[in-house]
C-alpha cells in the first residue's frame, strides 16, 4: 500500500500472488503552493507471504520523490523600445532536458540565425535577437517543447509608441536632508502591457552619473515613485532622468540641493545659569523671494522672530530654575521662495530642533591660552563634582600623556592639570571630557595660540597737552574672531619706556573687547616717552611716542576783581609744534572775531564794562 506524505487513507492494494512482479501505478496530484517545489513521500508496506513463513513476515519501505515545478518565462516582458531590431529576448526554464523554441512575429519558428544558446549552469536559456520588421503590438512568443509537444508558452510584448518622462520637469528647488518623492511615468502603453512595466528594469541618472542610492518602486497605473534622501548637496545638484531598459527621459527634473544649517549641532549643550548661547542659522534661499522671511520660535515664546533672509543668530539665556537641565525646542518656518518658485517638496518648510542644556560642571583655566612660548604652560580643569573623573585630550583626540598631567584634587570638586608638551602648536585644542563608565560626557576646550601679533594703533610720534583725556589702544591680532570674546575678562600691561604704567589716579586699562583693549588716562609732565603695551610673553614690538606740550592761561584765577574801565591784561603761553602755521586766537563777548597773538603765546587786554550788571563774564 502507498500514502502520500499527507497519510491520506486508505492504502491501495497491490495484487496477491507469489513472486508477482505486476507494476501498480498511482496518480498524484502535484499542488505546489506558493513554492517551487514538493516533497512526495511514498510508503510500502507488505508481508512476504502468510504466517507459515518463519521470515520476518511484514516489511516497511520509503520513498520519497521531490517534484520541481517547471518554469518559462521571457525577458523582458515588455520590450519598451523605438527601434526593435537587433534587440535581444531571452528565454529561459529550470528544465535542462527541455527545448526552447522562438516563434516569429507570424507565429512561425525563428530563424536558426537568430537564436543561440545562453549558457546557464542551473537552467536553459535561448536568446532571440530580433530580425528587421517587428513592429508595434507584436507578440513575440516562446515554447517548452516536450517530446514534441507544447507544454508552456510565454511571450514578450511589443511597444514602440510608449512616452517616458519625469513628472513635474523643469527646475525644483530642495533643501540638504529633505525627503523627496520624483516620479517617473511612462505613457502611451496600452492598459494590459501597463501591468508589465518592471521597477525592476527601471533607472535613474544625475546628468550623467547613475544614482545608487534610493529606493525605486513598483509602477502603479505606468508610474514609479523614487524615494531619495538628499544627503549631500554636491551628489544630488543636476538634471534627474529616469531609464526603461536603455529608453531615457528625454526631458527631466534639474534640482538645485540648497544647504541649511543649525548651530552649534550637539543636542547636548553645557552651560551655566544665565549664561547665553547663541544658535545660528544660515540657508541658502532663492533671489526673487517676495513673501516672507523665515521665522524661528522658541518653546518658551508665543511669538515667532523674525531673522534675516539668508539666516542669522538667535540668543537663549540659560534658566534652568530648579532643574539640572532643561530642553529648548525650536521651530522654523520659511519658504524656499514666493509662489513662482517651484519647489521639489514643499512650499513651506518647517524644521524642528530640540537642544537640552545642561547645568556646567566643568571650567578651565584660562579658557584660552596665548602665549609666544606655549610649551611648559599649564592649564587646569576643573569640575564641581567631587565623583567626576576627567580626563585631557590632545589636539588629536588622543589622551594626555600621564606624565604630564596631574591632579590637584581638593575642596568639594576635581582638578586635573595638564602641563602642555612641545608637540603643542598654534591654533591647537586641547579638550578636558569628564568619564562616565567609559563614555565621554561633557567637555570643554582650551585653544592655543602662539603664532599672534600685539601692536599699539597710531603707533609714531603723537602730541598731546598736559591736561588732556587721551585713549591709546592696545589690539591683539591673528586670533580667529570666534576666539577673541574669550579674552573679554582680560587686559593687557602698558609701560612707557622701561617703566611699568600703574593703574593710579586718572588711568584705567580697559578689558579686551574683540581683542582691543583702550587705555585712558589724563596727561602730565611725567606721562611722556614710548607707550608699549605686552600681553602674556609678547610685547608690541612698535609703540606711540607721546610728545607732552604745557599749555597756560594767566592769570589762572577765574574770578577776577575790577573797576569800571579797568584794563586787565591776559597773558598765553603754549609750546608749539614746528611748521604748525595755525596761530591760536581769543575772543571775548565784545569782539566779533578771534584776535590773533604771537604763536608762542602772548597777551591781550581786555576793558571792564559791567554796563548795569556787577559781574561780566569774558570767555
Amino acid at each position: 500500500s502507498i500514502t502520500e506524505n499527507t497519510g491520506s487513507d486508505p492504502m491501495v492494494s497491490l495484487p496477491s500472488g507469489k513472486k508477482e512482479k505486476t507494476p501498480k501505478t498511482f496518480d498524484v496530484s502535484v499542488d505546489f503552493g506558493d513554492g517551487e517545489k514538493q516533497e512526495l513521500n511514498f510508503k510500502l508496506e507488505y508481508n512476504v507471504g502468510d504466517y507459515y513463513i518463519s521470515n520476518m513476515s511484514t516489511y516497511t519501505k520509503d520513498h520519497i520523490v521531490e517534484v520541481i515545478k517547471l518554469d518559462l518565462s521571457v525577458s523582458p516582458k515588455l520590450l519598451l523600445t523605438k527601434t526593435t531590431a537587433k534587440k535581444e529576448l531571452l528565454c529561459t526554464t529550470n528544465d535542462i532536458t527541455a527545448t526552447l523554441q522562438w516563434k516569429d512575429r507570424d507565429g512561425n519558428n525563428a530563424g536558426d540565425g537568430d537564436v543561440a544558446d545562453v549558457p546557464d549552469a542551473n537552467n536553459k536559456v535561448l536568446k532571440y535577437t530580433l530580425p528587421d520588421g517587428v513592429q508595434d503590438g507584436d507578440s513575440i512568443k516562446c515554447s517548452l517543447m516536450k517530446e514534441g509537444k507544447e507544454v508552456l508558452t510565454d511571450a514578450v510584448e511589443v511597444d514602440t509608441t510608449f512616452t517616458i518622462d519625469v513628472e513635474r520637469g523643469g527646475k525644483r528647488y530642495a533643501y540638504v536632508g529633505d525627503d523627496v518623492t520624483i516620479t517617473c511615468k511612462v505613457t502611451g502603453v496600452s492598459e494590459s502591457n501597463v501591468k508589465l512595466l518592471d521597477e525592476k528594469r527601471l533607472s535613474w541618472h544625475i546628468g550623467n552619473t547613475p544614482l545608487s542610492d534610493g529606493t525605486i518602486g513598483k509602477f502603479v497605473n505606468g508610474e514609479s515613485v523614487l524615494q531619495l534622501t538628499l544627503t549631500e548637496k554636491q551628489k544630488y545638484n543636476g538634471v534627474f532622468k529616469c531609464s526603461y531598459d536603455e529608453e531615457q527621459s528625454a526631458e527631466g527634473m534639474e534640482v538645485e540641493i540648497l544647504e541649511y544649517k543649525f548651530d552649534p549641532k550637539d543636542k547636548t549643550l553645557y552651560a551655566e545659569q544665565d549664561e547665553k548661547i547663541t544658535f545660528t542659522i544660515t540657508m541658502d534661499r532663492i533671489s526673487d523671494i517676495t513673501e516672507k522671511s523665515p521665522e524661528i520660535k522658541t518653546s518658551s515664546e508665543t511669538a515667532f522672530v523674525t531673522i534675516p533672509e539668508d539666516g542669522g543668530t538667535y540668543p537663549v539665556t540659560a534658566d534652568y530654575g530648579d532643574k539640572d537641565s532643561v530642553t529648548i525646542t525650536f521651530v522654523l518656518q520659511y519658504k524656499i521662495g514666493d509662489k513662482s518658485v517651484n519647489v521639489l517638496k514643499d512650499d513651506m518648510y518647517t524644521k524642528t530642533y530640540e537642544v537640552t542644556l545642561k547645568k556646567r560642571e566643568l571650567s578651565v583655566s584660562p579658557k584660552i591660552l596665548v602665549k609666544k612660548i606655549i610649551s611648559g604652560e599649564k592649564i587646569t580643569c576643573s569640575s564641581t563634582n567631587s565623583n567626576a573623573v576627567l580626563k585631557w585630550k590632545d589636539n588629536g583626540g588622543n589622551d594626555a600623556d600621564d606624565k604630564d598631567v596631574e591632579s590637584l584634587d581638593g575642596g568639594s570638586g576635581k582638578q586635573l592639570q595638564y602641563t602642555l608638551p612641545s608637540a603643542v602648536n598654534d591654533k591647537d585644542v586641547l579638550t578636558c571630557v569628564t568619564m562616565n563608565n567609559g563614555d565621554e560626557g561633557e567637555s570643554i576646550q582650551v585653544k592655543v595660540y602662539n603664532s599672534f601679533d600685539i601692536k599699539v594703533d597710531r603707533n609714531g610720534e603723537r602730541y598731546g597737552y598736559v591736561g588732556d583725556e587721551v585713549s591709546i589702544t592696545c589690539r591683539l591680532t591673528g586670533i580667529d574672531s570666534g576666539d577673541l570674546e574669550l579674552l573679554n575678562d582680560q587686559q593687557p600691561t602698558w609701560k612707557i619706556g622701561e617703566s611699568a604704567l600703574s593703574q593710579e589716579g586718572d588711568t584705567t586699562i580697559g578689558k579686551f573687547i574683540n581683542g582691543a583693549s583702550v587705555l585712558k588716562l589724563t596727561l602730565t609732565e611725567e606721562l611722556k616717552g614710548v607707550f608699549k603695551c605686552a600681553y602674556g610673553d609678547k610685547e608690541s614690538p612698535d609703540g606711540m611716542t607721546v610728545r607732552v606740550l604745557k599749555s597756560t592761561f594767566e592769570p589762572s584765577d577765574e574770578t577776577r576783581y575790577a573797576n569800571q574801565d579797568e584794563k586787565i591784561t591776559f597773558r598765553v603761553s603754549s609750546e608749539r609744534i614746528s611748521g604748525y602755521n595755525k596761530i591760536p586766537q581769543i575772543k571775548t563777548p565784545s569782539a566779533q572775531e578771534f584776535v590773533d597773538i604771537p604763536e608762542n603765546g602772548g597777551t591781550y587786554s581786555v576793558t571792564a564794562d559791567y554796563g548795569d550788571k556787577d559781574s561780566v563774564t569774558i570767555t
